[in-house]
Order: structure tokens, then C-alpha cells, then sequence
């Protein structure tokens, strides 16, 4: 059996001095002298009895010999080194356990890294688009600005060009050339067209010979088209069967 110091924790020998106090409790002398000094009133380390002077006794151990303290002594030495290499065993795997499980979370976060660098690439790349679009949108918006600008241009300038037939072309509202008109379907197939003034085969002249050998032509005797004159500033068209004098082209003053 082994006996500790309560105090120091350490064995108690029979070479050791030792005092018993009166509760019964085991103390090397020096560790209890010390203790009692540090203290304002005597009392047991242990068990915080009074331990005044009357009740501090020496201790005396009767021993076989010396061999077999230490042999006592070797077999609690080894017993508290096999004590401490459990425990460092303990250490070691508890070293191993949590090395192991630092590498893996190192690899988590190499790869959480590089999932961080990827999403901040795709984020940037879609930053970009939407920039991208919302440049064409301002674009757009702009266009469609301008779109709207000209068809309020183009409506006026319809309103002006209705206002200006309806007051210089009064019996031909439509302008001074009428889809309607019969003479529309002949200008394509007339010589001269388009209609240039002074060009080959135009204006008609009644006094000049007609084209007798090109039947169905708009200039033969047969044809719709009688004979065509000038004024100051158009070009008459007279059509057979119709009452209806055409404004065909309008020549610069």
C-alpha cells in the first residue's frame, strides 16, 4: 500500500519524519511546520480539525529492510510511468484524430475557395450582361424617343401635304398623282418615263406624228392617251373617255 502527503502528494517512506495529527491524518514534519505557519489558527490540511501542538505526534514505522521500500518505491515509480504513457497514448490520438480532421477541412476549404472564386467570376461576368443591357435599354429609350420625335415630324408634314393638295390640287385631292387615275397604269410602259421634260419622246406634241406602227402603245392613234401639253408649271395628260384633265408631273419654276 502506498501513503500519500496530502500536502506535498508525494510517498510517504519509513525513512521519512512524519507526524500524525489527533484526527488521525499522515503529514511529512517539514510539510505540516509549513502549512501550520502559513496559517493564522492550527488546523488539519485535510480535514480543517485543530491541530495545536498537544495534538501533533511523531510516527514511527517498523520496516523488514530497506530492499523491500524499494521495491515499494520502484513498483510506484513504474506504476506512474506506465500511467503517464497512457496517457500519452491518449494524447497521441487524440493528436491523430484531430490532425486527420484539420487536413480534411483544409481540403473543404481549398475547395470552398475555389467555389468562392468561381461564383465571384459568374457574378462579374452577369454584372457585365446587365450593364451590357441596360447601355441598349438608355440605347432604345433614345431611338424610341427619336422614333416618336419623327412620326410627329412625319404627321405634320402629312397635315401640311393634305392641306397644300386640298388648296392647290382641289379637284384631285390625292395630289398630282391619283393611283386611281387611268393614266397611272401607262406611265411605266410610255416612252420618255420617268417623265423628264425635254427628254426623248416627251411631252407629246398633237402636231407631231403619232407611233402607227407600235398598235396598243399609249401614243397610238388607237390608244388611250390623246395627246398630252405643257403650261407654265405642269404637264397635262388628256385621256380618251375621260373629262377628268390629270396633273401628272409638276416642273421646277
Amino acid at each position: 500500500m502506498n501513503i500519500l502527503c496530502n500536502i506535498c502528494q508525494e510517498l510517504l517512506t519509513p525513512s521519512d519524519t512524519l507526524l500524525v495529527i489527533y484526527c488521525g491524518h499522515l503529514f511529512h514534519n517539514n510539510c505540516l511546520t509549513r502549512w501550520l505557519k502559513r496559517q493564522a489558527s492550527a488546523t488539519c490540511p485535510q480535514c480543517r480539525q485543530e491541530a495545536t501542538e498537544g495534538k501533533i505526534h511523531k510516527v514511527y514505522f517498523t520496516h523488514e529492510n530497506d530492499k523491500t521500500i524499494t521495491e515499494i518505491a520502484d513498483f510506484a515509480l513504474e506504476e506512474q510511468v506506465n500511467n503517464l504513457k497512457f496517457q500519452i497514448l491518449l494524447k497521441e490520438k487524440d493528436i491523430n484524430f484531430y490532425t486527420t480532421k484539420s487536413a480534411n477541412l483544409e481540403k473543404q476549404n481549398v475547395g470552398l475557395r475555389q467555389l468562392v472564386r468561381e461564383v465571384e467570376s459568374e457574378i462579374k461576368q452577369k454584372n457585365s450582361i446587365i450593364q451590357d443591357l441596360m447601355e441598349k435599354i438608355v440605347d432604345l429609350q433614345k431611338i424610341q424617343l427619336e422614333c416618336a420625335s419623327f412620326k410627329k415630324r412625319l404627321s405634320e408634314k402629312e397635315k401640311e401635304l393634305q392641306e397644300y393638295r386640298e388648296k392647290e390640287f382641289p379637284g384631285n385631292p390625292r395630289g398630282p398623282i391619283d393611283p386611281c387615275s387611268p393614266i397611272c397604269p401607262l406611265l411605266p410602259f410610255w416612252p420618255g418615263f420617268p417623265l423628264n421634260p425635254g427628254g426623248p419622246g416627251f411631252p407629246i406634241d398633237p402636231s407631231k406624228p403619232r407611233d402607227p406602227g407600235k398598235p396598243g402603245s399609249p401614243r397610238d392613234p388607237g390608244g388611250p392617251l390623246l395627246h398630252a401639253r405643257t403650261n407654265k408649271t405642269h404637264i397635262i395628260f388628256y385621256i380618251k373617255n375621260y373629262n377628268v384633265i390629270t396633273y401628272i408631273y409638276t416642273k421646277k419654276k
